[in-house]
């Protein structure tokens, strides 16, 4: 089993898989990954600083398998339509992200 932290955009659904659980990765390089991604939406600067933060916010850790990991969006942001991401993702939105979601494969 594998640990990824999604990151998910607000603006058009795209997501982004980084390897390692939350801890692994520091607060200003999840925020450096969702910068990079928001400048192609051409936001103002508030609202780009407002989405940053909501999609480090809204970041969650999913613990998938080995197959399931390589179907992740790893090298790029990746649209709804060309993005595998476990169920539980979606589904965990509103809820508790302290836990990682464990993927039933």
């Amino acid at each position: 089993m594998s640990r990824a932290v999604i990151l998910s955009c607000p603006m058009c659904g795209s997501a982004v898989a980084l390897a390692g659980t939350i801890d692994n990765h520091s607060k200003e390089e999840l925020r450096t990954k969702a910068k990079a991604h928001l400048a192609g939406h051409s936001l103002d600067e508030s609202k780009a600083a407002l989405r940053k933060h909501e999609v480090v916010a809204e970041a969650e850790e999913v613990i998938v398998s080995e197959a399931n990991f390589d179907r992740l969006p790893t090298a790029e942001w990746r649209p709804p339509a060309e993005t595998w991401l476990p169920d539980a993702v979606t589904a965990t939105r509103a809820t508790d992200r302290s836990q990682p979601v464990v993927t039933q494969d």
